[in-house]
């Protein structure tokens, strides 16, 4: 879950997380995609909407 929190929350790519954590860019994006399938497996539709639809005002 840190890599999905450094690339969204502070912008780094996948290639410089893989650099930092001296790693894979394939890995990380392993990751990336199995926190996303755990988040959408936990959560339902409408909690995923709502959820972005307030990081819209929070981010800012």
């Amino acid at each position: 879950m840190k890599n999905s929190v450094k690339k969204k929350k502070e912008g780094i790519s996948v290639k410089e997380i893989a650099s930092q954590l001296n790693i894979s860019p394939k890995t990380v994006e392993n990751h990336l995609t199995e926190a996303l399938k755990n988040l959408k497996r936990g959560l339902g539709e409408e909690d995923i909407a709502l959820i972005l639809f307030f990081s819209l005002f929070v981010s800012r």
